[in-house]
Order: structure tokens, then sequence, then C-alpha cells
């Protein structure tokens, strides 16, 4: 196990960095968001820096703007330097699993972070790697119970300016965690609870500035959710999505398409990969269920549990494609992958 520590982080990057060419390839045959992010075929003259410096999209593009108007870098090295934003997170992971798994579960993390679309949709010139990252930081000063720093709060706002619905649901099971779970007083509580209200406030005016709708906020996502189903139908990796009630919604969100369900390589592989997630997650519930008392007090289940929760909810009743889902559901792995640790970790802790 000890040679298994030592190599395994080495394999593991270079195994990542070898997605940065798969992904170069594959975006140069297909049209995709990469493509906007690094302003490929853009006449970027009349175009200043300081457009920018706008919460969501643009902040992607305030970084990629320089490299692509000053620098000259081509476009295939925008994958790279994505791969290594992405590269940090997967191994700040692999650090948090290793501390978390014992014994042979530390073969398990090592299955699923050698898991392809991990690696693929993180080294994609866009927000996945980004918010990745952050999303890895954020869940290590939870972890190591270092909510409450400078740190964190920059973690969080961050999140909130790139993604701010990421960053609304990530606060929202986090208060819930802390509230229903911490030994902090209910003074404490309900300073917290305050002190939630106030961020979530600002994330919601973010938001809005970013749908750019009139209407209510609610209003103008149920606007985006219903043309954003309207456009998916007409893709060939459409699924409906919207036709399904929730659970078969989340189920197909995190598992699907299983083996046989779609024909081609990519599908085969994804249907490989979702089999493995499926099955993992089955042992995983069966051993919390044995250990139920147990699990449902970890305070560290509970605020993952959640924000898988709330982070499957808002993107099931979006997403009605296939791609957009493994691209998305990327962002929540972290989560996934500490919640399996934990959960496994429990039968080996109940024996």
């Amino acid at each position: 196990m000890k040679k298994f520590q030592q190599y395994f982080p080495v394999l593991l990057i270079c195994y990542h960095f070898a997605f940065f060419y798969v992904a170069w390839r594959v975006l140069l045959l297909k049209n995709g968001d990469a493509y906007k992010y690094w302003f490929v075929g853009k006449d970027l003259s009349g175009i200043s820096w300081t457009s920018f410096l706008k919460p969501g999209t643009d902040l992607i593009n305030l970084l990629t703007f320089p490299l692509v108007k000053y620098l000259h870098l081509p476009f295939w090295s925008g994958f790279l330097i994505f791969s290594a934003v992405s590269g940090v997170g997967i191994w700040i992971l692999w650090r948090l699993l290793m501390n978390l798994a014992e014994d042979r579960l530390k073969i398990v993390a090592g299955i699923l972070l050698l898991l392809p679309n991990l690696h693929f949709w993180t080294s994609i010139p866009g927000k996945e790697s980004a918010v990745f990252l952050i999303l890895v930081l954020l869940l290590k000063r939870f972890l190591e119970q270092k909510v409450f720093t400078p740190a964190f709060l920059l973690f969080f706002i961050a999140l909130v300016l790139i993604r701010p619905h990421i960053g609304a649901v990530f606060l929202a099971a986090l208060v819930f965690a802390l509230v229903f779970t911490a030994k902090i007083g209910v003074k404490n509580k309900v300073f917290l609870t305050i002190g939630a209200l106030l961020l979530m406030s600002g994330v919601a005016w973010i938001l809005k500035g970013i749908l750019r709708g009139n209407y209510p906020l609610f209003y103008n996502i149920e606007r985006y959710y219903r043309a954003h189903i309207k456009v998916l139908k007409h893709t060939e990796a459409y699924v409906p999505l919207d036709q399904y009630w929730l659970p078969h919604k989340i189920f197909t969100f995190w598992f699907r398409p299983l083996p046989f369900e779609k024909s081609g390589l990519l599908y085969t592989v994804l249907s490989i990969e979702n089999t493995v997630l499926l099955l993992i997650s089955a042992f995983a519930v069966y051993f919390a269920i044995r250990n139920f008392r147990k699990v449902i007090a970890d305070q560290r289940i509970i605020f993952c549990a959640l924000f898988l929760l709330f982070f499957s909810v808002m993107y099931v009743y979006a997403y009605a494609n296939y791609g957009l889902i493994m691209r998305t559901r990327i962002m929540g792995f972290p989560f996934v992958a500490v919640v399996l640790m934990i959960a496994l970790g429990s039968f080996q802790r109940r024996r």
C-alpha cells in the first residue's frame, strides 16, 4: 500500500495531462464553448480587457484574453493551461481521499480518480476547471474545520463570481449542515443563519444580473430552464429529463447512460464509467444503511449529501443532454468521492 501511495499520484497526474491532448483533438472536430473562451476566429482589436470585469463567463474570458491577444498562445495551449488548473484540484482531492480512506479503500479512491470524464471535461477551456479547483479548496477547508477563515471566504467569493448558482447551493448546504450538526450554541447559529441570508441576497443579486431579465429571479430561472430544454430537445445527445419524475432525473444525472442504452465509442466508455460509479455507490449506500446512526451524525456526510442533492435538483431541470450532464456533474465529483470514502469506511470501522 505504501508503494501505491508513492507511485499512484505520479501516474494520476501523467494520466490527467494526457487528456489535454485528447480534449483538444475532440474539440477540433466538434464545436464547443472552448472556442468562445479562447476567442477562436474573433477579432480582438476593438475589445478592451476591462470589458470582461463582470461576474460569470466573462471572468474566465478576463483570464484568457491577455493570453490570446498579447501572448498569442495557440488554441491547444488553452487545454494545457486549464488541464494544469484542474490538475492541482485533482492532486489536492487525492490527498483528501487518502486521509479519509483506510487500507484497501485507497484502491477504490484511485479507481474513482481514474474515471475518464473527470479528466476530459476539466481539460477543456471553460468554467469547469476553475470551479472544480475552487470547490476542492472549499471542501478541503471544510474537512479541516477551517470554515470561518479569510481563505474560505475568499474561495467562496471566487465561486460566486464565476458560478453564483453553485455558490448558492454550496452556502445552503453548508448552513444547514452547521446549524443542525455543529455544537456552536443557539446564539451563534442565529448569527450564522442571518449572515447566510445576507450572503444569499448578494448571490441572488449577482445571479439576476447575469440572467439579464426584468422579471423576478425565480421567474427568470424558470424561463431559462424552459428555453434550454426546448433547444436541447433537438440535439443528438438529448435525454428526456423533463419527462422523468425527480428520483429518475437524479439517477439519470449521475448514472446514465448505462451499458447498451446508447451506441458509439464515447457512449460505451461513458456507460462503463457510470457502471463502475453505480456499483461503488451501491456498496456505499448498503454500508451506510448498516451503520446509519453513525453516518447520519457525521457532519461531513450531511454537508456533502445536501450539496449533492441541491446541486442535482438545480441542474436536472435545466440540462436534458448527456454531454451537458457529463460536463456539469464533474463539478460535484469531489463531494461524491468524499461521501463514498466516508460511507465505505463506516463498514470498516463497524467491524
